[in-house]
């Protein structure tokens, strides 16, 4: 038990590897350690180790042998992983702990993920049509023919079949899904009540709350606020937070901003958007209200290390002293990597050099992607090239969305290393110069960043979007960077 407990502490401190490590140690102490084998699931496909997250899914079954969700994750892996002999030859390893309709059905879902839609449907055709069928069964066999519907594009085969599966799952989040996309695409002012209705029904997901935002027309924080004022109180905080996250993946930062203030005037249990609002105020320039916001957390709980590190983060920008005081404070309470990379911001702030260098250069020993540490050790004159690997890891996990510069940086990281990034950085990018354009970027960062992403949209052949996305820099700023960013670090369609 302690070292399951050791692990989770290293995860909460983003030190994956140790984690890793102590929870390898519980399950070698007590191998039935359940907790721990899904801790290193977990962990394994975060750290992209789908071998050895096999390995676990493995043990997992053993764990549990008659559970057949268990067998069925442990084929979709391994058909992902290697291909579907592969997987069916651990469906046969497994089958005799298993109904033979279970093992079937899981086969027909190998089937049907891999895209073999008519083996899936042989499959289950195949069944004895007097086998008796358990309710999982029968729902297994509803998802795999609407699996197979959706994927051969029979839209009027799978209308029904969502109907069917929500009536005996009627909160599956993905049937919900698929009868709101379909809503969607028939009357868009059905699909919207159908949105509000899964939301005031208690199913309170951004997904869900994401769709409702995109419906409104005009004043979508008003109808948001109104959404939340007719919710029992007891489940307020939770819509309030789905409708968070709903702004914010559509990019609509001020209503968000406007939404968050209602809620910490209106939802003050729901303490976690408060401190969400506090930080859209220090990204607003709005550093008072931010720290007013921040330290009336603080005072409520003055040894909780998540209030300590958010008065610090509110403020860094005008005391970066003060912020250095409660990082070291937050740091001592936690070990936290995250914070040591907060403690050299600070100590970048105040010049501090060679200390945010040291500070920046452990956090990367432990977590060789921080992207906060990355941009940091740049600003501290680290050399750019020196750093290209890690820059790319991250890219490749999709990270660096919301740091400044962060795809600035990579770029000089490619150019001084003579390599090109990769295809992920378009991605992000793309999302990233939304936000600069929301919330405004670092420096000339919003110049920079428009730049290059038109250079890769170019190069792409994406010559409406390349022309949208360099208007967002003027014409004298694309001069004055003259002859940034060059071509060398984009990778070429024929090189892919």
């Amino acid at each position: 038990i302690s070292w399951y407990r050791l692990g989770e502490c290293c995860t909460q401190r983003g030190e994956f590897e140790a984690a890793v490590e102590a929870h390898r140690r519980a399950v070698a102490v007590m191998p039935g350690h359940e907790g721990s084998l899904r801790s290193l699931l977990g962990l394994l496909n975060h750290l992209e180790r789908p071998e050895e997250a096999i390995e676990i899914q493995k043990a997992i079954c053993t764990l549990l042998p008659y559970n057949t969700n268990e067998l069925e994750d442990l084929a979709l892996m391994t058909a992902h992983v290697h291909d579907k002999a592969v997987a069916f030859s651990e469906i046969n390893r497994l089958a005799p702990q298993h109904p033979k309709v279970a093992v079937k059905l899981v086969m027909a879902r190998v089937h049907a993920e891999l895209g073999s839609f008519g083996e899936a449907e042989s499959a289950i055709r195949s069944l004895d049509p007097e086998a008796h069928l358990e309710d999982s069964d029968r729902y297994r066999m509803l998802t795999i023919e609407l699996q197979c519907a959706l994927g051969e594009e029979r839209w009027n085969d799978a209308a029904p079949l969502i109907d069917a599966g929500l009536e005996m799952q009627p909160d599956d989040l993905w049937l919900l899904s698929l009868k709101g996309r379909l809503f969607e695409q028939q009357d868009e002012a059905q699909a919207f009540h159908f949105y509000r209705d899964v939301l005031e029904k208690g199913i309170h997901e951004p997904h869900f709350a994401t769709a409702f935002l995109a419906m409104i027309g005009s004043d979508p924080e008003g109808q948001a606020i109104r959404l939340v004022e007719q919710t029992d109180q007891l489940a307020r905080g939770n819509l309030a937070r789905a409708l968070t996250d709903g702004f914010f993946n559509l990019g609509m930062i001020q209503s968000q901003v406007v939404f968050l203030e209602w809620c910490a005037a209106n939802v003050p249990e729901a303490t976690d958007l408060r401190a969400v609002y506090a930080r859209r105020l220090v990204m607003a320039n709005r550093y008072s209200e931010a720290v007013e916001v921040a330290r009336t957390l603080y005072e409520a709980d003055p040894e909780s290390p998540h209030w300590i590190g958010l008065l610090a983060y509110c403020l860094q920008d005008n005391d970066p002293a003060k912020a250095l005081e409660y990082y070291r404070k937050q740091y001592e309470m936690t070990g936290n990597v995250q914070t040591l990379a907060d403690i050299g911001r600070s100590q970048l702030l105040l010049r501090e050099i060679d200390d945010a260098k040291k500070a920046y250069l452990q956090v990367l020993e432990t977590d060789p992607v921080n992207t906060l540490s990355l941009i940091g050790l740049v600003e501290a004159g680290h050399p750019p090239g020196e750093l290209y690997d890690n820059f790319a890891s991250a890219i490749e996990r999709g990270l660096g969305e919301d740091v400044q510069m962060f795809h600035v940086y990579a770029i000089k990281a490619a150019r001084e290393r003579g390599a090109q990034l990769p295809l992920t950085w378009g991605q992000t990018a793309y999302r990233r110069m939304g936000l600069v354009l929301q919330e405004g970027g670092f420096g000339n960062e919003q110049a920079m960043l428009a730049s290059a992403l038109a250079k890769w949209l170019d190069i792409w052949n994406e010559p409406a979007l390349a022309r949208q996305t360099r208007s967002a820099a003027s014409w004298w700023s694309r001069i004055s960077l003259w002859p940034w960013p060059g071509t060398d670090w984009i990778p070429k369609p024929g090189d892919v």
